[in-house]
This record gives C-alpha cells, structure tokens and sequence, in this order.
C-alpha cells in the first residue's frame, strides 16, 4: 500500500512538473529571449513573476519563494536532472547497441 501510494504521489509530481514545464514552452520567447527594444528586463521579471503564481498554485514551491528561485533553482534542477536522465538513455542505448545480440546483421 505504502508502494502505491508513493507512485500515486511519484506521478502527481511528475504532472506538477509537466504543467511547470508547459508554462516555460509557451513563454519562452519571453523568458529566454534575448533583451531588445520590445523584450527588457522588466517584461522577463514580470513573466517569472506569472511562472512563480502559477508554480505556488500547483503546489510546486511553497509562498515564500520568490521568482528568482523559480527561475535559478525549480526550472535549474528540472533542467538538469532531464539532462542527466538523457545522457543516461543514450548510454544505455550505446551499451545495447554493442552487444552481439543487438548486432544488425545484414
């Protein structure tokens, strides 16, 4: 029971996360756009600003966080670990590609 429950709660974070990261898709030409006349600092705060309201009510991080900790920690770590989780698959995948099992053979 204690196993399901905390897939049950693995999988609500993982959701959590996927709406996090959807709100970072659609406005990323904003958050990770390069200053001009039409983007400046302020538009990209107010923006993080939106991203940590919306982070606060799913439950993703706490009230007491401000906007940079959404930017530099919450949206550092998921980016991270996606990258760690990659080059994990890709290792794996060049492991089983070597095997002589896996060989394609003409």
């Amino acid at each position: 029971l204690l196993y399901m429950l905390k897939m049950a709660s693995n999988s609500t974070k993982s959701l959590k996360q996927l709406s996090f990261l959807q709100k970072l898709l659609e406005n990323k030409h904003i958050l990770f756009g390069k200053y001009s006349a039409s983007l400046n600092r302020s538009l990209k705060q107010a923006k993080w600003v939106e991203i940590r309201d919306f982070s606060v009510s799913t439950g993703i991080i706490t009230n007491d966080k401000t906007f940079t900790f959404v930017r530099d920690v919450t949206w550092g770590n998921l980016r991270k670990r996606t990258m760690v989780s990659t080059n994990i698959i890709i290792l794996f995948l060049k492991m089983c590609l070597k095997h002589p099992l896996w060989k394609i053979r003409p």
